[in-house]
């Protein structure tokens, strides 16, 4: 399985390499707010875009089965986030041990949430960047409705995550959904 993870890694450092830094330096950046653009950039430019590019053949050629192509994409993203993480916490920013842990934890929650929503959406058929960027607007809105202690979805937003564990397990789910229709759709749009 780690040959076929290093495969994989290899491949996407080597197509889209200038993506990558330009998402690197700025996810270097420790605020989650800022940081939160580049997320969601960089979730919706995984393994959705290649299926919206259809460059899913060479891919496929690879001895991987959807669900190991599906996970080991999640996993290279969240590589990624942990890597520039742990570099962007050795730079002096005056930030604290759990500070800079939380915001590992809430960057995982959000690019986790929204690859998976690129991938439902691109598996359906539409675009990978457009409807999640609809849905991030939409995601945006409701959780400002009202008092945060009032309104449920501010908890489980991806963008606010009130509470992490309810937004963990929102994220959660919508991996499983994501995956479940990967799985059951294939690549091929």
């Amino acid at each position: 399985m780690l040959s076929r993870i290093e495969a994989y890694f290899m491949k996407e450092f080597s197509e889209k390499a200038g993506r990558l830094f330009v998402f690197s330096i700025f996810l270097l950046i420790p605020s989650y707010e800022v940081k939160g653009l580049f997320l969601f950039l960089l979730a919706t430019s995984m393994l959705a875009w290649d299926i919206q590019q259809k460059r899913t053949t060479n891919m496929m050629a690879l001895p991987y089965t959807l669900v190991e192509l599906f996970v080991i994409s999640w996993l290279f993203m969240i590589t990624l986030i942990s890597v520039t993480q742990f570099v962007g916490a050795a730079i002096p920013w005056d930030t604290s041990p759990d500070f800079i842990l939380m915001t590992l934890v809430k960057s995982i929650i959000f690019a986790t949430s929204y690859f998976s929503i690129a991938m439902i959406f691109v598996v359906s058929g539409l675009d990978n960047f457009g409807m999640p960027l609809l849905v991030l607007i939409g995601d945006w809105i409701l959780a400002s409705i009202g008092r945060s202690y009032q309104n449920f979805y501010w908890y489980v937003s991806p963008i606010t995550q009130g509470n992490v564990f309810a937004s963990a397990a929102f994220a959660f789910a919508l991996f499983s959904l994501a995956l479940y229709l990967f799985n059951k759709k294939g690549a091929a749009k």
